[in-house]
């Protein structure tokens, strides 16, 4: 039989894992509001978007969080309210204050 070592994780969090997890976001919600500022959308802020189907969505404009890197603009997902969809499917957006 082959030996082996078994290594064990600790799972307390410490410091330094807080700073890079809050480093992280800080780099995530700067690449989501420079994709957003790039396609003219108002990010983390209540909108009305008419969709080319006809149909019109209400609620706040986020960006889907795995989706901050892609190919093509129309691959870009977004969340309107609770409705995800991609960039592609809006024809038009507005701030609502």
């Amino acid at each position: 039989m082959i030996e082996a070592e078994q290594f064990e994780f600790s799972f307390q969090q410490t410091a330094s894992d807080s700073a890079q997890a809050a480093s992280w976001r800080a780099q995530w919600d700067r690449r989501a509001a420079e994709l957003c500022g790039r396609f003219g959308l108002p990010l983390n802020c209540r909108v009305e978007a008419r969709l080319y189907r006809g149909t019109v969505l209400k609620g706040e404009l986020s960006v889907v969080e795995d989706q901050l890197f892609f190919e093509d603009q129309n691959q870009l997902m977004l969340m309107i309210g609770r409705r995800i969809l991609r960039f592609c499917e809006i024809a038009s957006v507005m701030q609502v204050n």
